[in-house]
């Protein structure tokens, strides 16, 4: 810091000078004032002594942070270098899982086991959907269940695992020679007319594009004109089992979305599921639940009255200076265990800090991301009882997370891409 003074007298005065007693006891008026501008500071005083007014002014500029502000900036450098590692060791490990997950994949193919091969692809593929070296094994494995079936006979079942894999690859050749004879020869089985075909590729289209409804209300028209197209009454029931699925996994997210207190989102998959099959076990039920929470969140919202008025909870009580120690060293432990490569001491130092202050400093992210993780690793090992223990204690750390409440999903939604790809029939 640096201040420059600029004396101004009136009025002049021996260095020699005495000052006499009355002169001595005169009273001294003093006054002035300040403007700070970022880190320039001008002040300006007066005085009136007794040898005369006095005015002063002086310019301060304050080089580099205070004390405070230095010590803030460098507690957020460490944690946003703490939260760039995390992501950075996340990457590392999701790459390795994926490329750890196609490998046995590739082993399974090899080997003959296409159901495996199928079951790893679609957890790699739900842990990262555009992985390419994913997408191509996916593609691989669409092609040769679709040889498959067509030389079992089952041209529409080929047409349609054809289908599944030109969304995955649209610009291949042979993909596409390979459904347009499948298409010739399920038409050639059935003897359908110009327009029937045209309705049963639509209906295969949007069974594709996941339009289940559309589907199987092309499929029911097209066995209404003729009952004896085998084809078309295979198709509905494959898009019947397909729609039970998806009813269920809806019914499934959106319980998830009700237990984190998220009404709304709840209520719309609760709606996509009815869409679908209004006559499904469970809706009901949930439809309540719904209702139920919803009410509840109302009262709360509502103002209290001196009659009636609910007791609102109490707040939480400020931290001892003990458990304020406590909270800083655990925090200092963990982020030290994690620098060193100890993941699970810092994920055990992390937990206590939650435990006593919820929200201190990055905690949470910490906690939540490291959850999150250890749930992939043990969804891509197969292990989905432990993957869902690992990502239901992400949702206690943040309830409304999208990315934990997708997990959980995909969890389901793998399991129907597995069957999707190895062709398994109900």
């Amino acid at each position: 810091m640096r201040a420059v003074n600029f004396p101004s007298t009136k009025g002049t005065r021996s260095a020699a000078a005495i000052e006499t007693p009355s002169a001595h006891r005169r009273r001294v008026h003093k006054s002035g004032t300040a403007v700070r501008f970022h880190d320039a500071e001008l002040e300006y005083t007066f005085e009136d002594q007794a040898i005369g007014p006095t005015h002063r002014a002086g310019i301060t500029y304050h080089f580099g942070a205070t004390v405070d502000e230095a010590r803030d900036r460098a507690a957020r450098a460490e944690e946003d270098r703490i939260n760039a590692r995390l992501a950075e060791v996340e990457r590392k490990r999701e790459a390795e899982r994926l490329d750890a997950l196609l490998d046995r994949a590739e082993e399974a193919r090899v080997s003959g086991d296409r159901d495996e091969a199928a079951r790893l692809v679609a957890t790699a593929r739900v842990i990262d959907p555009e992985y390419p070296r994913a997408r191509s094994l996916e593609v691989l494995l669409l092609r040769e269940r679709g040889r498959s079936l067509l030389d079992a006979g089952d041209p529409a079942g080929a047409a349609v695992v054809y289908r599944q894999a030109l969304v995955l690859a649209p610009d291949d050749t042979a993909l596409t020679a390979a459904l347009d004879r499948s298409r010739h020869e399920s038409d050639i089985r059935a003897a359908r007319t110009a327009e029937v075909r045209r309705r049963f590729n639509a209906a295969m289209d949007a069974f594709v594009s996941d339009d289940l409804a559309a589907a199987r209300s092309g499929f029911t028209a097209i066995l209404a004109a003729n009952p004896k197209d085998a084809e078309a009454r295979t198709m509905l029931a494959r898009v019947n089992t397909t729609i039970a699925r998806r009813v269920e996994d809806l019914l499934r997210g959106a319980e998830l979305l009700l237990q984190a207190g998220d009404l709304k989102e709840a209520e719309a998959t609760l709606a996509r599921a009815k869409a679908l099959d209004s006559d499904a076990p469970g809706l009901d039920a949930l439809a309540a639940a719904i209702e139920k929470q919803k009410a509840a969140a109302g009262r709360e919202r509502r103002p209290a009255t001196a009659a009636g008025s609910t007791p609102r909870p109490a707040a939480t009580p400020p931290l001892t200076r003990d458990q304020q120690r406590d909270v800083a060293e655990f925090y200092k432990r963990g982020q030290r265990a994690f620098e060193a490569g100890r993941a699970d001491e810092a994920l055990r130092y992390w937990e206590l800090v939650w435990s006593i202050q919820p929200g201190y400093l990055h905690v949470d992210e910490y906690l939540k991301r490291e959850y999150q993780t250890r749930g992939m690793e043990h969804f891509a090992a197969g292990r989905l009882r432990e993957a869902v223990s690992m990502w239901e204690r992400a949702l206690r750390v943040d309830p409304k997370d999208q990315r934990t409440l997708g997990y959980l999903a995909r969890a389901h939604e793998q399991l129907d891409r597995a069957r999707a790809i190895s062709g398994e029939e109900p």
